[in-house]
Parts: C-alpha cells; sequence; structure tokens
C-alpha cells in the first residue's frame, strides 16, 4: 500500500463520486459491478454487488469500492449489505490501492512490480492474470505471502 488512502494519485483523472447500495459484504479496494435486472431505489441509486460475471466473460467497468468514511471505517471494515457505499473508476494512469488475494494453497500468492491483476469473479479481490481479456491493473511495488488473506496493492490503471 502506499499513502494513506485508496485513490494514490494527486491528479485523479477518473471519476469518484459513483454512489450506489451495496449487496453483500464486501470489503473496500475491492471491483464492484452493478446488479443486473434490479431497478434503482427511490433515491436513484442502483445496487452494486462483488465482480461476479459468471461464464459470460463480459468485460464490466472498473467501480473500485471506497471505503465508508462517512462513518469513520477503515479500509479492513466490510461494508453491510444494503449500506449505502461509495465507488471510483480509475483511468489509464490512475495510481490507486486495491484490494488482492495473498491466500493460497501452500505458500499463498506473491505479486511482483510489472504483474497484470484481474478481478475474481464472486470476490472482487484481484489476483494474477492468467488468460484474462480484462487486466485493468498493474502491480507497483513487491508484495510477499500474508496470512490475512488480503492485503491493499499499489497499482496502475492500465484502462484495459
Amino acid at each position: 500500500m502506499f499513502g494513506s488512502d485508496l485513490i494514490v494519485s494527486g491528479n485523479f483523472r477518473g471519476k469518484e463520486s459513483i454512489e450506489g447500495v451495496i449487496q453483500g459484504t464486501p470489503l473496500p479496494g475491492c471491483m464492484m459491478e452493478l446488479v443486473p435486472g434490479v431497478a434503482a431505489d427511490g433515491g436513484g441509486r442502483f445496487t452494486y454487488r462483488a465482480y461476479q460475471p459468471g461464464t459470460s466473460g463480459l468485460s464490466r467497468p472498473v467501480l473500485i469500492l471506497l471505503p465508508d468514511d462517512l462513518q469513520g471505517f477503515s479500509f479492513g471494515t466490510a461494508y453491510t449489505s444494503g449500506a449505502r457505499g461509495k465507488m471510483c473508476v480509475p483511468y489509464a494512469g490512475d495510481e490507486v490501492n486495491i484490494l488482492c488475494a495473498t491466500y493460497g494453497t501452500g505458500t499463498g500468492k506473491e505479486f511482483s512490480v510489472g504483474d497484470l491483476l484481474m478481478a475474481h469473479s464472486g470476490t472482487g479481490l484481484f489476483v494474477p492474470a492468467s488468460d484474462a481479456d480484462s487486466t485493468p491493473f498493474q502491480v507497483l511495488e513487491q508484495i510477499g505471502d500474508n496470512a490475512a488473506g488480503y492485503e491493499l496493492v499499489h497499482c496502475v490503471c492500465t484502462g484495459y
């Protein structure tokens, strides 16, 4: 993690004010998606959940869940289902801290500078890209194993 916020770029060009109703209990820093088939609430806010595109393989906008700082919650505080949340959409070149899965079987996962990341379906956590069409982030710091299972990692948005 670099700095003390999810948005690292001093000249962040993306959009950082998307609000919506959160479904599930995602952690800040994970990738979110619009819940298909759910209409906007009375306030005009749509419902979002952790990234889970299923088997369609179709790409989604890159929506990163921000901490609920209006209630004083930190990066490690998960949202509760039905809460109102805030997300950002980073553009290519924007630097952000995103939530990466560091758990694995045996030794766990490590990240190296330059690794490309993809979102893991169902959790919204980012993992090393295998053969994904969408690799929205590239790692900017070295990360070793972490017993917690996830860690905020300094990355740059690739725009893909």
